[in-house]
């Protein structure tokens, strides 16, 4: 006998998170800033950027 195996499942749109940052020439300062005001962080809190 031959198993069919469900297709994957397909992420909901509450599983999925896109954020879309437009970067002209910014600092490191600059990047944490505006990654941490998108999730209501504090800079210091973002400790590596890779």
């Amino acid at each position: 006998q031959q198993s069919t195996n469900p297709p994957p499942r397909q992420p909901g749109p509450e599983e999925m998170s896109t954020h879309a940052l437009y970067l002209e020439d910014l600092t490191l300062v600059d990047l944490s800033e505006k990654i941490a005001s998108l999730y209501n962080l504090t800079p210091l809190q973002i400790t590596a950027i890779y």
